[in-house]
């Protein structure tokens, strides 16, 4: 981001009338008389965002350049979402200290980066600059974080990573703030030398995981459709990051607390992949337990 912001100015508006509503309303409102009519119309032809404030603007913001790169207009989408990267405080955005709004619409980018070439452009540009801005930051840990959301929707963790190591060497008194942006780069990369002075209780760890897991067998109770589907889907989760739980356990030398969790996840579900890595285990070999 350059140094001093432009001014702020919004995209143009990309609403387009809803043709089928107006109907509706055209109808309703010759019942009503003319004055319901008119009514109708200016309430319908007015930007959704109009009278909104705070994080609903922000939000509604956010849907409608899905909606355009949802309808393929890519150069458009572009625009806004750099408006947004500069000005999305002024919608209620939920940036952090530095102004910075990427990591609350890294779900908006990521699609415009993998679709649209000069997005992925922009983007690279856009991470050179935070990175160069990063020393003079009064928000270091804030600034990586945009970083590690940069990297992240741009597939390329591993600059998270080195980054992450630079920093805790010319400042390490903000460790753990780096840490926190950082650990599920530095997890996935089994970079375990890294982790082992930041991570808690594996067993305590797992019973998020598996909070987690309990409330979403509860959502699935007031669930239209193909219950067994998602209750599978729920399954496969609590075993990938049970799996991922444990592997990280293992590598900062804790078996105990990695069969812990594997007999604790194997109480919920039936899994070969959850037997298959405990008798591992069991046996004392090494290498990843499996995904």
């Amino acid at each position: 981001m350059a140094a001093a912001k432009k001014a702020s100015k919004r995209p143009a508006s990309d609403w387009k009338p809803r043709w089928g509503s107006a109907l509706a309303g055209l109808i309703l409102g010759v019942l009503l008389g003319t004055g319901g009519t008119l009514g109708y119309w200016r309430w319908f032809s007015k930007p959704s965002w109009a009278g909104w404030s705070g994080q609903n603007a922000y939000f509604d913001y956010l849907v409608k350049t899905q909606n355009l790169e949802s309808s393929g207009y890519w150069p458009k989408a572009l625009e806004r979402c750099l408006w947004l990267y500069d000005h999305g405080q002024e919608l209620g955005g939920v940036g952090n200290p530095n102004g910075d709004n990427f990591s609350g619409a890294t779900w908006i980018w990521q699609p415009l980066v993998k679709a649209y070439p000069p997005a992925l452009e922009a983007l690279i540009k856009l991470r050179a600059d935070k990175v160069a801005s990063l020393g003079a930051s009064r928000w270091p840990a804030d600034t990586f974080g945009e970083i590690v959301a940069m990297n992240r929707v741009l597939e390329d963790d591993p600059k998270t990573v080195a980054l992450y190591v630079e920093l805790i060497a010319r400042d390490p008194a903000h460790d753990d703030d780096y840490w926190r942006a950082a650990k599920d780069a530095i997890l996935e990369a089994k970079r375990y030398d890294l982790a082992k002075g930041h991570m808690g209780n594996f067993v305590t760890d797992y019973a998020v995981i598996e909070g987690r897991y309990l409330n979403s067998l509860k959502n699935l109770e007031n669930m239209r459709g193909d219950k067994a589907y998602f209750q599978a889907q729920k399954n496969d989760d609590l075993v990938r990051d049970t799996l991922a739980l444990a592997d990280t356990a293992v590598g900062c030398g804790d078996r105990s607390s990695a069969m812990a969790v594997l007999k604790r996840a194997m109480a919920r579900v039936t899994d070969r992949r959850l037997e298959a890595a405990l008798a591992k285990l069991q046996r004392g070999k090494g290498g990843p337990l499996g995904a």
